[in-house]
């Protein structure tokens, strides 16, 4: 994978770094620091590109793109993580694939992505407010839903969210908020419906 300025070129060197240091496992730490000094935004692209991966893996993830993504848009000038959460471990396997599909996936749409696009909502103000739907998105990235592939709709809105942010385009980071209002209103409905069927159940069983 050969890098130049483009996101998918600086994500595919993120996975030249965590191939070369080889082992069964990948810790959090590593995969932050692939990113590299400049990290905040490039370690958010490569998290929420693993986040896409069905799996156990979201119950770390999801904290962890909270506070990597809290720290990004309020603009901190060092990337810092709690020492347990950087000594979480991954499979590398599943890693390195997540993020050879993902710079695929990237190299696909990054021409459509343009900087200066409704460019109120890149202003620092607005990039700030990013921090809300990066929470929700996050809390429901952990919330074991009980449908296949549940976690693949809050990690789609945490990606194009976040390269709306990398990119410094307004129209990605629009449809990022739509995105991510579609999925609470998604989630929540699936709760309603399982609180109303538990009802009915237990309406039967008293009944009975």
């Amino acid at each position: 994978m050969k890098s130049n300025g483009k996101i998918s070129s600086r994500l595919a060197a993120v996975h030249n770094r965590l191939s070369r240091r080889g082992g069964p496992e990948a810790t959090v730490g590593d995969i932050v620091d692939s990113a590299g000094a400049a990290g905040h935004e490039l370690a958010l692209a490569a998290l929420t590109l693993l986040s896409l991966i069905p799996g156990p893996s979201t119950l770390v993830l999801g904290p962890l793109i909270l506070i990597v993504a809290f720290q990004a848009v309020t603009g901190a000038k060092r990337l810092r993580l709690p020492e347990f959460l950087r000594r979480r471990r991954l499979r590398s396997d599943l890693v390195l694939a997540g993020l050879a599909k993902g710079v695929a996936g990237v190299r696909r749409i990054e021409d459509w992505l343009g900087p200066r696009r409704l460019l109120p909502l890149t202003s620092l103000a607005a990039r700030a407010m990013l921090a809300l739907p990066f929470l929700v998105m996050a809390a429901v990235l952990t919330i074991p839903i009980p449908v296949p592939l549940a976690n693949l709709a809050p990690a789609a809105s945490l990606v194009v969210l976040t390269f709306g942010l990398v990119s410094r385009d307004g129209l990605a980071i629009l449809l990022g908020w739509i995105s991510s209002v579609a999925t609470l209103a998604w989630t929540a409905a699936i709760f309603w419906r399982g609180a109303r069927f538990l009802d009915w159940i237990l309406d039967r069983a008293v009944s009975n």
